[in-house]
């Protein structure tokens, strides 16, 4: 199906929605080689400014633009060492507006036996989670992780402000490996690539993971006294004057103040990183495989 075939066959039934997507990119790169000491430079500047638009369809920028911004610097220098062998080493730093800072060094020694080559190498390397891990907002259901998620467990009193939880937020994903390799040709027309490597993920990006609660609209956890809390489903600021239609609430049995509080609220689905008390599947902070 073609692509504009494929554009009326969504467009059928009348579902419009419009996304204004933009995405800045940059980079800048500069080698040089010192042919007397065999060295040879490598270093490198990125940009990256992401700014989507949903509308609110998608992701959660109804009410407020999302912006991300990532800024990367990278060296890496080759070294030619007796015996054949060649050094390499390399560093680079990341900045992530959401994430912070995070450093990735990789160190590599080859060494060159006739036709073959033999390498070993470590490397740290991060994955960041991306926008809709992040800001996912899927019909009210299913939302992103990025920051964390305040909800209330089911079976907690919706009047209480201490039964409010909240998710860790996601973090980005770590990858520490290890390879050995060998690469070599024989009588001219046998080529031989083997490679082992084993690694270690920390704070692996999970598919979504369920919550069991509502989900609770609050900012950071409130410093004030109880009766003063703000945003709570069901927990209403007492500010000493009442009137009337507050009485006439306070009158009203609880279970009927605790359905009105639920009646706007969600079940909560999370991307990514969870809690193992809060969900009811396993969360893995570390994953190894080796090949």
């Amino acid at each position: 199906m073609s692509p504009d075939s494929a554009e009326v066959y969504a467009l059928r039934l009348g579902n419009m929605f419009t996304e204004k997507n933009q995405r800045l990119n940059a980079e800048a790169q500069y080698n040089y080689s010192f042919q007397k000491v065999g060295l040879f430079l490598v270093a490198g500047l990125s940009y990256q400014k992401e700014k989507p638009n949903s509308h609110g369809y998608s992701l959660v920028d109804k009410d407020q633009r999302i912006y991300i911004t990532q800024i990367g610097a990278v060296l890496q220098v080759e070294k030619s060492l007796p015996w054949n062998m060649r050094f390499i080493g390399a560093a680079r730093f990341d900045n992530h507006s959401n994430l912070g800072n995070f450093f990735s060094p990789k160190f590599a020694l080859t060494k060159q036996i006739g036709e073959s080559n033999f390498r070993v190498t470590w490397a740290r390397a991060y994955s960041m989670p991306n926008i809709f891990f992040q800001y996912t907002n899927n019909s009210g259901i299913i939302f992103g992780n990025g920051a964390r998620i305040n909800y209330i467990p089911n079976g907690s009193r919706y009047s209480e402000a201490s039964s409010v939880r909240s998710t860790i937020g996601l973090m980005a994903e770590e990858i520490n490996t290890w390879e050995i390799g060998y690469k070599g040709t024989f009588f001219k027309k046998l080529y031989i690539d083997i490679n082992y490597y084993n690694g270690l993920n920390k704070n692996f990006l999970s598919p979504p993971q369920p919550v069991d609660g509502i989900k609770a609209e609050i900012p950071e956890p409130p410093e004030q006294h109880l009766d003063a809390v703000q945003d709570v489903p069901g927990i209403e600021a007492d500010g000493g004057e009442h009137h009337a239609d507050q009485d006439r609430q306070h009158d009203q049995p609880e279970r009927h103040r605790q359905r009105r509080a639920a009646e706007e609220a969600v079940q909560a689905v999370i991307a990514g990183r969870q809690v193992s008390d809060v969900v009811r599947h396993r969360f893995l902070p570390e994953c190894h495989h080796t090949v």
